[in-house]
């Protein structure tokens, strides 16, 4: 068994947390975080319409 069943709880408070912080006016970059080929794209594609169809 790599995990347990039940979480012992959220990780402790930490020095630092993490934030970003967004300029006003400004929107999130849509690209791809990786490129895909033309048959990984279709079966990508494939994929997500059986799972959504379910």
């Amino acid at each position: 068994m790599f995990f347990p069943e039940e979480l012992p709880g959220l990780p402790p408070k930490r020095e630092f947390d993490f934030t970003i912080e967004i300029k006003l006016g400004t929107e999130p970059i849509s690209k791809a975080p990786y490129r895909m080929t033309t048959t990984e794209l279709v079966e990508l594609k494939a994929q997500l319409q059986e799972l959504l169809s379910k």
